[in-house]
């Protein structure tokens, strides 16, 4: 079989992908020309071109950009792929919330896609959607009895916690929430996310991994405690050894 060329867009998607998880490290000059390209191919290749912009978007911290342009592919190709690439780059800039949402409308369209079912639980979990995980992790085993999820004990050691808590499970996304922004202001980029519970201490605990000094991480890890502490109302390190915690930490 003669192997199809790629349109110059498709190239360029190509090149772009590897460095999505980059940290962010590329010159001005050379995501200009990116996004030159992009825009100069548009036209004959629309869906490919939007894909591009909203790859681009993530790059440049420009979450309008982000919207934007996947929403245009989105018009162009409502498909499970135009959803699950959107949610992609949303989750990278640490929106899990809204990832959550193109993940599961990618899932759902196709539904025996286990991989997007995983996707659609993990970034429910990230937002700090524990029921919603849990009851998504449920559908998973249903589907998949001999696979087992990854998450799946995490998030109902987690779900057990806060039902056996003081504490709102609403303050969970609350927190997650102004934590991710509070990256996104800096425009400081997460390597990963992590979440660790304990029944017995009765904690969950939400990791930020960044890949900074240690005094630089250090610093941001302060600055967020503070910001926690005056944006969620809930947040009192009184009484709040229970409960939920959100760390930056170095990865």
């Amino acid at each position: 079989m003669i192997a199809k060329a790629l349109t110059k867009v498709e190239e360029l998607i190509e090149l772009l992908e590897p460095l999505m998880d980059q940290a962010k490290q590329i010159d001005a000059f050379t995501l200009g020309k990116y996004k030159r390209e992009a825009k100069q191919n548009l036209h004959a290749y629309p869906w490919a071109g939007y894909i591009a912009l909203g790859m681009i978007g993530v790059l440049e911290w420009d979450e309008g950009a982000i919207d934007d342009s996947y929403r245009n592919a989105i018009a162009l190709r409502n498909n499970a792929e135009s959803h699950a690439m959107y949610a992609t780059s949303l989750q990278l800039i640490g929106k899990y919330e809204e990832a959550f949402i193109e993940a599961k409308i990618a899932s759902d369209l196709v539904p025996e896609n286990l991989t997007l079912l995983e996707d659609s639980i993990k970034y429910a979990l990230f937002s700090g959607q524990l029921r919603i995980a849990s009851e998504l992790a449920e559908q998973y085993q249903l589907r998949s009895p001999a696979k087992p999820l990854k998450h799946r004990e995490t998030i109902m050691n987690a779900v057990s916690i806060f039902d056996a808590s003081e504490f709102s499970h609403k303050i969970v996304s609350h927190s997650n929430r102004v934590a991710f922004k509070f990256l996104r202001d800096k425009r400081v980029p997460y390597v990963k996310t992590r979440v660790e519970t304990d029944s017995q201490d009765q904690y969950v605990m939400f990791y930020i991994d960044v890949d900074l000094d240690d005094d630089q991480v250090e610093a941001l890890d302060e600055e967020l405690g503070q910001v926690l502490f005056d944006e969620v109302p809930e947040f009192n390190p009184n009484k709040y050894w229970v409960g939920l915690a959100n760390k930056i930490v170095k990865s």
